[in-house]
């Protein structure tokens, strides 16, 4: 809550939005993109922040994000998709969100994830219950977590 405060949301925004390329000068930079789409997703474990998080880009930056990861091939891609869908499913709780998910077309993406069998089932899963979400209005919510040892931003 007081890293929204302080403003960190629009450079955290900014920095998922653009991806790898927003770390193109360090070594590390899928690592890096990795740890800002999980550092925005945990956001989403306040549901007080899912408002300010919508109207402040991150339903966008999160759709880019997986969008980005599941056309790669990478075990950071692979944990990125993972934190963003469980972000979008926790977003798509809100009405706001919802209405801004909606606007986005994350409902075609999301189903079609969820139907996909390139995916593992948990992800799968994750799609399934954010198009629950936004179809019924309804605000299930998954705690996100670190799924490797990678130390976050």
């Amino acid at each position: 809550l007081k890293a929204v405060d302080l403003g960190v949301l629009p450079a955290l925004v900014a920095a998922v939005r653009q991806g790898p390329t927003a770390f193109a000068s360090s070594s590390g930079s899928e690592d890096s993109a990795c740890a800002a789409v999980f550092a925005l997703a945990s956001l989403t474990n306040l549901p007080d922040l899912h408002s300010t998080l919508a109207l402040g880009g991150a339903c966008e930056a999160l759709l880019g994000a997986l969008k980005r990861a599941l056309s790669a091939s990478s075990m950071s891609s692979a944990e990125q998709s993972h934190y963003a869908a469980l972000a979008l499913c926790n977003l798509a709780g809100n009405d706001i969100a919802r209405k801004e998910l909606r606007r986005l077309g994350a409902l075609g993406v999301l189903s079609a994830l969820s139907r996909s069998s390139m995916v593992q089932p948990e992800l799968q899963n994750i799609a399934t219950a954010a198009v629950h979400n936004i179809t019924n209005n309804e605000s299930t919510l998954v705690h996100i977590q670190p799924l490797s040892s990678r130390q976050p931003l």
